[in-house]
């Protein structure tokens, strides 16, 4: 029968707390012990047991004479049983610093000491204590950053596309692409006067085991003291080919860098240094990449941490202030990518990047010829046109339907702007007309008209010419206004220097107001 509420709170609750107490055993002060565990050391004596003495001598009693000689007991008994505590707490933090830093910072050891936290010694409490700590927790912070700046815990550095999770499925065979590219991909840095100018990436593109030095592409923008505008074709832009070149090695050394050639209009320089050679250069693709290929942009940053971007080949022009031989990727560049590779999905260069309004690279098939023609020529000539000019291909569907509708228009490049006083604009090309072909072929992109612009210039010198010469294009021409075919002679230079399309101006004043029919300057 369970007990009632009466007799659970009376003489059976007493009852069981006197067998409770009857049965437990007797508490015992714990005997401080010496040890080089931290834990162990923050293990301090325990206070219970002198508040559990002092309430079993209350119960007691006693003369005062007695109670006061136990008193005078218990207080020795615990000063001397502190003291013991306190210096077995003090032998413990002496034996952990011998410990700590029985190998000074910064030197070499098989086996490096082990990182201790240090504590504040409370029992007794002494205020002394709290500068020693402070000195020695200052130790223990600047070892902990020590610890945390080690490369295989120091998790700070850029975040790349090869961290994104749409990655998933071929993340480490992506990964080890990019990886074996990134061996060839340096990080360069020019200065004027000491003065920092640009930061950029390069890549090797080869290497001579006679003199150790290693050949390096990248961006002309490295050498870039001014650019005109935003359009490339308003002006020359001014460049320092003497500025003092380093290039940063992966195995973080520097070396000063010697400019071998730059190209103003292509806006790409080639640079030699002193290097050894550790691995392959990466494999090159000598084809035009296709629009909607997938590519990979390997850089570094000014630590030379590992910077990727990746996109698609963007299915557009490059528009009306880039140059021709731009394409562009729907990806945002990261910092200090001028000049870094492009890469295709097996690991092949197919460019260089080489920011301008938009995330835009340069076919590798430029650069190549460039490289080429700079061996065979010492110079890399092209034809100036004359002409801004857009691909029929990438308009919209219903104009593109609408131009083979109306005028049997299927391919070919919208003139855009014709340069003032240049032969196009002398033979009649105007705004809108449509080129149809050049020299009987047809001209599909952008890109592939510079592609055949420069072929038609490197033929010219194979042939014996010169820089200066003429150079005659049969142009195959719908000229919109009048709305008929016809075919026009194009007589163009051969220069090396970089092409500017001037917009056609005239003044205006009262004076010539009256002298002058304005509208007769007007274009109709």
């Amino acid at each position: 029968m369970p007990p009632t509420k009466g007799k659970g709170r009376g003489a059976g609750g007493a009852g069981s707390r006197s067998q409770s107490r009857r049965g437990r055993a007797p508490l015992s002060r714990p005997t401080p012990a010496v040890t080089t565990r931290s834990r162990a050391a923050l293990r301090e004596p325990s206070l219970l047991p002198q508040f559990g003495k002092r309430s079993r001598m209350a119960e007691k009693g006693g003369d005062d004479e007695g109670s006061s000689s136990k008193k005078q007991k218990t207080t020795n008994a615990s000063s001397q049983e502190n003291a013991a505590a306190g210096s077995a707490s003090a032998a413990a933090v002496q034996e952990d610093r011998a410990s700590a830093e029985a190998i000074p910072d910064g030197a070499a050891s098989d086996v490096s000491s082990p990182i201790r936290r240090p504590y504040m010694v409370r029992e007794p409490w002494d205020s002394a204590n709290i500068i020693p700590y402070q000195d020695e927790n200052a130790k223990y912070q600047a070892k902990l950053d020590r610890q945390n700046n080690l490369l295989s815990l120091n998790h700070n550095g850029p975040i790349t596309c090869l961290d994104d999770e749409s990655f998933l499925p071929v993340r480490e065979s992506v990964t080890q692409m990019v990886f074996k590219t990134a061996k060839a991909v340096l990080g360069l840095t020019s200065y004027i006067d000491s003065k920092l100018l640009k930061r950029c990436s390069g890549f090797l593109i080869g290497w001579n085991k006679d003199t150790k030095r290693g050949t390096i592409l990248t961006s002309a923008n490295l050498l870039c003291t001014k650019s005109p505008n935003i359009d490339d074709w308003s002006g020359p832009r001014e460049y320092a080919p003497d500025a003092e070149v380093l290039i940063h090695l992966l195995d973080d050394t520097t070396q000063k860098g010697t400019l071998i050639n730059y190209h103003k209009h292509y806006n790409i320089a080639v640079f030699e240094v002193d290097m050894n050679m550790s691995t392959k250069l990466p494999p090159v693709s000598t084809e035009l990449v296709d629009y909607g290929q997938e590519v990979f942009l390997i850089g570094r940053d000014e630590d030379l941490n590992l910077n990727a971007s990746h996109g698609r080949v963007q299915c557009i022009d490059p528009g009306y202030y880039d140059h021709y031989h731009y394409m562009y990727l729907e990806c945002e560049f990261a910092k200090f990518s001028d000049g870094a590779p492009a890469i295709d999905t097996e690991g092949r260069i197919v460019g260089m990047a080489n920011p301008t309004i938009g995330a835009s690279f340069i076919p590798h098939v430029f650069t190549l010829k460039c490289l080429r023609m700079w061996k065979d020529f010492k110079c890399v000539p092209r034809l100036h046109l004359g002409l801004k000019v857009s691909s029929i291909k990438f308009l919209r569907s219903f104009h593109r339907e609408k131009l083979s509708r109306k005028f049997n228009i299927e391919a070919g490049l919208i003139v855009l702007q014709v340069s003032e006083g240049s032969a196009a604009e002398k033979i009649g090309i105007r705004n809108g007309d449509v080129i149809e072909s050049l020299n009987g072929k047809c001209i599909p992109t952008v890109v592939e008209l510079e592609i055949m612009l420069s072929r038609t210039c490197e033929d010219c010198l194979d042939k014996g010419g010169v820089l200066g010469s003429n150079v005659d294009l049969t142009v195959g021409l719908f000229q919109m206004r009048k709305q008929k075919r016809c075919t026009k002679m194009l007589t163009l230079n051969v220069s090396d220097d970089m092409e500017v399309i001037a917009e056609g101006r005239y003044p205006v004043s009262a004076a010539l107001r009256n002298s002058v029919d304005m509208s007769s300057r007007q274009e109709t």
